[in-house]
């Protein structure tokens, strides 16, 4: 599932004034949700001798505190994670390191999960920036099946009906400094997620405020059909049917895309569109089920 960027409304947890004051744990736990790609099922690609990156489109303006990546490890190891976060230039990281922190190798289990590292870099909404990672201690000859790391990925052809992330792609290179080539042909998405202090700038986004925005935008056609997806989870919710709530915002977030790549949304307003509607999935337990073709 995707986001792109957000226009600055939503938290999904309450964000206090005096955070700076604050302990490290309970700066993180005061950021918000912003970027996001959940795994595709079983689907992984690994990270062995080479260097992934992934790219993303901010949409919370504020400092980016930490990013989640759904990792596994590998039987042979490849020593502790590097990430970076790197500025980007024409679609791919260009070196200019602008954050980066380390996943101990004994905080990533041989079972797939969501595994955090600390950042701590300047955000600025509409802003494309790259999630680098690189196994530190990989040997040379590190290319086998059971060397070093997995990283769950997501199918992205760029289609509106495509469940991948529409504010980047994931890349490989040697090394963290390139050259980059997008993943099996550059059609695929890192599993990951960001998370940014914005300041505390607004409310948490649910269906009745997407279904305002949605209104808000005038649509010469097309509205009616956002509006139904977005009752139809929220109808879906309310019956306690979370699955058939997540697919409906899995087919409203489509349809977004449909808009932002004929021009019939602009990219503030459709991206901030996904963002809200991340957040609502959030809120209703969708990161928390299995892959989509497995929802009921």
């Amino acid at each position: 599932m995707k986001s792109m960027t957000r226009t600055g409304k939503g938290s999904l947890v309450a964000l206090v004034a005096t955070l700076a004051m604050l302990p490290a744990s309970a700066a993180l736990a005061a950021s918000t949700l912003d970027q996001s790609q959940d795994p595709g099922g079983t689907a992984t690609y690994a990270i062995a001798n080479q260097a992934l990156a992934q790219t993303f489109t901010a949409g919370l303006s504020g400092t980016l505190t930490h990013v989640e990546l759904h990792l596994a490890e590998r039987s042979i190891p490849a020593g502790d994670l590097l990430v970076q976060l790197q500025s980007v230039t024409s679609g791919t990281p260009d070196g200019g390191v602008l954050a980066s922190g380390t996943i101990l190798a004994a905080d990533v289990g041989t079972n797939a999960a969501w595994v955090s590292v600390d950042l701590n870099a300047t955000s600025v909404a509409g802003t494309q920036y790259a999630i680098v990672v690189s196994a530190m201690a990989a040997p040379a000859d590190c290319g086998s099946t059971d060397c070093g790391y997995t990283w769950g990925i997501e199918y992205d052809d760029g289609s509106p009906s495509s469940v991948g992330y529409g504010g980047g792609r994931l890349y490989d290179a040697p090394s963290t400094t390139g050259p980059w080539s997008g993943v099996l042909g550059g059609t695929y998405d890192g599993a990951f997620r960001t998370y940014v202090d914005d300041g505390g700038s607004g409310e948490t986004p649910t269906t009745t405020s997407l279904a305002d925005d949605v209104t808000a935008l005038n649509l010469a056609k097309g509205e009616k059909q956002l509006l139904g997806k977005l009752d139809g989870a929220q109808a879906a919710f309310d019956r306690g049917n979370v699955a058939g709530a997540c697919r409906k915002m899995d087919q409203f977030i489509g349809l977004v895309q449909g808009h932002l790549a004929d021009g019939t949304i602009d990219s503030e307003a459709g991206n901030g569109l996904l963002a809200d509607a991340e957040s609502v999935k959030v809120d209703f337990g969708c990161d928390t089920l299995t892959a989509p073709g497995n929802r009921g």
